[in-house]
């Protein structure tokens, strides 16, 4: 989460913070990113495959529904089933980005 916090969404404004998008490059593990959708969110899967982009070890990209924050709470299950994902997951680059349930 506090990578989110770093490179991603906050939940209190919901805004993507692209000045620190760079950190996303030192990253030397696989990452995933999961991330929730809200009303007024801005391209959550075109944003989210742009950070992917930009890892060396990108692990897939996970769009949780109705929820608004990093590694969304609000949304357990799904939440649950995105991180088994990418536990799951091959040593293979992915840059896919996936919405999580219904």
């Amino acid at each position: 989460a506090t990578l989110s916090y770093l490179c991603g969404t906050i939940p209190a404004g919901g805004a993507w913070r692209d000045e620190r998008g760079g950190l996303l490059a030192d990253l030397m593990v696989p990452t995933s990113i999961i991330r929730g959708v809200f009303p007024g969110a801005r391209d959550p899967v075109n944003r989210t495959r742009e950070a992917l982009e930009q890892l060396p070890f990108p692990a897939g990209g996970y769009i949780i529904r109705d929820a608004r924050a990093c590694l969304p709470w609000e949304q357990p299950e799904q939440t649950a089933s995105a991180l088994l994902s990418f536990l799951r997951s091959s040593s293979e680059k992915d840059l896919a980005v996936q919405y999580v349930g219904t």
